[in-house]
């Protein structure tokens, strides 16, 4: 192993052999040392590779790698610092440290040996579907009350916030009627690949994001249009399917309104912010891909919000 990277491995905690069979690299973006441009935006592409060093031939550590400097793993690190802990029957947080050369970034914090979301979700009745899916919800949400009590220097935390994005009419017309929202902080990227099950406890990764939007209920709807996907990849307009009369339908359409009546929406305004999720991915998505072939799920889910809006009809989430 490069002498530089094992030393910085050392230093964020990781006890680690100079020796490539140690290591597996999991993915490997852009190479490193290469400038981070913080005006590129939260999808800017990354650059560097990610590792899990093992430990007598066990998963031990998860680590990042990127350019020093990399304003992104810094900030991502310092709000893990904050929120870390093992929260039973809530939402837990691995622990984090960086160390940098001149040249080089690390971060490191301990291998989560879990299960992902997605395979527990896949097997589960409605039942349990929906009660995973709002305890994720309610974890999320103590998480950010969490982030307001002590990471609000690092968050900035705006008052309130406004749904503005561009948008054909009557898609404007709903995001206006919205008005000002209560801020809380998101997540930003809470779905089945960011969750893990480890022991019955849930694990929250990635928190690259975690405080760029501040539109409550954003986390909540991505984690149940994410996980009604999963459960049903054959249906082409996820909003035409959470309206439906299926099981997992009803129990996803009860989760969203019971989180909306918890954050103090009015039904306009969870309309307002369900069509700003399907705009902020649409476009998130078009920008990662540069064409349409990982936004159009959203497209069609735009459209379809678009002509029951037009026809007069309101509360979306409702059947």
């Amino acid at each position: 192993m490069n002498a530089e990277l094992a030393g910085l491995l050392r230093e964020t905690g990781v006890t680690v052999s100079p020796d490539w069979r140690d290591v597996i690299v999991v993915q490997n973006y852009a190479p490193i040392p290469m400038a981070h441009d913080p005006r590129a935006g939260r999808w800017a592409g990354k650059n560097g590779f990610n590792l899990v060093v093992l430990s007598n031939g066990t998963p031990a550590w998860y680590c990042k790698c990127r350019t020093a400097g990399d304003a992104v793993l810094e900030r991502e690190t310092a709000i893990r610092s904050r929120l870390a802990g093992t929260r039973p029957g809530a939402l837990s947080v691995p622990p984090a440290r960086i160390a940098s050369s001149h040249r080089i970034a690390v971060q490191a914090g301990p291998f989560v040996d879990a299960t992902n979301f997605g395979r527990v979700l896949a097997g589960l009745s409605t039942t349990g579907f929906a009660d995973l899916l709002r305890r994720t919800a309610r974890g999320a949400a103590d998480l950010a009350s969490l982030a307001l009590r002590d990471a609000a220097d690092l968050l900035h935390p705006p008052a309130t916030v406004n749904l503005r994005a561009d948008a054909p009419e009557p898609l404007t017309a709903v995001l206006a009627a919205a008005g000002e929202l209560p801020a809380r902080p998101q997540h930003g990227d809470l779905w089945w690949r960011n969750l893990l099950v480890a022991h019955g406890e849930l694990w929250a990764l990635d928190f690259e994001r975690y405080g760029t939007l501040w539109v409550p209920l954003f986390d909540d709807i991505h984690l149940v249009w994410t996980s009604l996907s999963l459960r049903d990849a054959t249906a082409a307009c996820t909003l035409e399917r959470i309206r439906s009369s299926g099981p997992d339908a009803r129990a996803c359409r009860a989760l969203l309104l019971e989180r909306a009546a918890a954050e103090q929406l009015t039904a306009a305004q969870l309309d307002g912010v369900l069509v700003f999720y399907l705009l902020t991915m649409a476009a998130d998505l078009r920008t990662v891909a540069g064409d349409d072939r990982f936004a159009a799920p959203y497209l069609a889910d735009l459209g379809h919000a678009a002509t029951l809006l037009a026809a007069g009809k309101t509360n979306l989430l409702s059947a």
